[in-house]
């Protein structure tokens, strides 16, 4: 069985999403930076933290390969638990 070119894209992009996964297992300046994503001023702000979080949720979903953009989902809801609970849940229902 001879591979395609659009395999070798594939098997290269899997790789390179490896990397950077266990990038943020082992690093801890790279995790953090992920884990206080709520931080950040655009996710301060209820409007644009939803839009940036479903924009990554669409891409995520639109690509043919697996991708690590739950962490998003997950770390761009934490300022909005104090506001209401239903939010968190709203943003959890868009990741399925």
């Amino acid at each position: 069985m001879k591979l395609k070119r659009i395999d070798y894209v594939f098997i290269i992009l899997l790789i390179v999403l490896t990397i950077i996964s266990i990038d943020f297992l082992l690093n801890e300046a790279h995790r953090e930076a992920i884990e206080n994503l709520s931080k950040y001023p655009p996710f301060q702000n209820l409007a644009s933290g939803l839009l940036i979080t479903f924009l990554v949720c669409l891409i995520g979903n639109l690509l043919p390969i697996p991708t690590p953009y739950t962490f998003v989902v997950c770390f761009s809801s934490l300022p909005f638990l104090q506001l209401n609970l239903i939010i968190p849940l709203i943003v959890a229902l868009k990741q399925v």
